[in-house]
């Protein structure tokens, strides 16, 4: 054995490994940036509510996009034929959508009752935005499948294109709460740069990998559904429809998604 310096090889390294340390520089921008305009503009109180709230709903989503990829990876890598690696995207696809509807549904239901049982008092201005940070966190959820199965194929910059509109956002962010002394419209300003994100992902692998909408496009629009009937609730509080209409929504989505319960049975019976 000895050092050596292969150029192809530390080329193809690079290309391969520089979207994933940008795409983690971009992650790590935009989460403490967020948190700097708050704690600037608005006071470390509110930040200490707003850092709680990404806390309780950032945490159940990086566990997921960490199982999933692991989990999904490898075989999605060793697919030898197009047809079975578009079989195992869609499940990929279907369990970040099924769970972001799950989880925002949960939030909606559960949540206030976590934050004043858990939390105590002092917590409870957090019951008002944390519906809020669960649809953002939920859309961003959707990013987690297109860049598993773009990373399984070497394609390592699509989550940084997705993830660069967030930073685009930043600078707007910073105005609008400056001038409304108000933390809600960093908040839609950060759904927004996550749907067009989530937008720009699944148009790439479309594009890039020839991965149609068609087994997966209805249930992503019940669970699109479902998060507009939880902002509905949030606004309307007192109106029982948005909830109902955010349970049928993710009941029909979990009805849909069809490859993935059939691969889960296929998968036990082995």
């Amino acid at each position: 054995y000895r050092l050596a310096f292969d150029a192809a090889i530390m080329a193809g390294s690079l290309r391969f490994g520089w979207p994933l340390l940008a795409n983690a520089v971009l992650l790590f921008l935009v989460f403490n940036a967020e948190k700097l305009i708050v704690g600037r503009a608005l006071g470390m109180e509110t930040l200490a509510m707003f850092a709680m709230g990404l806390t309780l709903t950032l945490t159940p989503t990086l566990v997921l996009a960490k199982s999933v990829t692991n989990f999904f990876l490898p075989p999605l890598s060793a697919a030898k034929t197009d047809a079975h690696f578009q079989d195992l995207a869609v499940i990929v696809f279907q369990i970040h959508i099924l769970f972001a509807g799950i989880f925002t549904l949960a939030v909606v239901v559960l949540g206030p009752w976590l934050i004043t049982g858990f939390l105590g008092t002092k917590y409870e201005p957090l019951v008002s935005i944390l519906v809020w940070l669960a649809i953002l966190q939920a859309l961003r959820i959707f990013k987690g499948g297109p860049s598993t199965v773009a990373l399984a194929r070497g394609q390592t910059e699509n989550a940084v294109v997705a993830n660069v509109i967030r930073i685009v956002l930043l600078p707007i962010a910073w105005w609008a709460v400056s001038n409304t002394d108000d933390l809600m419209p960093l908040i839609f300003l950060g759904i927004l740069g996550e749907f067009l994100g989530a937008t720009v992902a699944f148009g790439l692998v479309r594009w890039r990998l020839g991965i149609g909408f068609r087994r997966f496009g209805p249930m992503l629009g019940c669970v699109l559904a479902s998060m507009a009937c939880a902002g509905l609730a949030q606004f309307y509080p007192e109106l029982i429809w948005p909830l109902w209409g955010a349970l049928t929504t993710v009941l029909l989505a979990i009805w849909l998604s069809k490859d993935l319960w059939r691969f889960a049975l296929k998968t036990r019976q082995r």
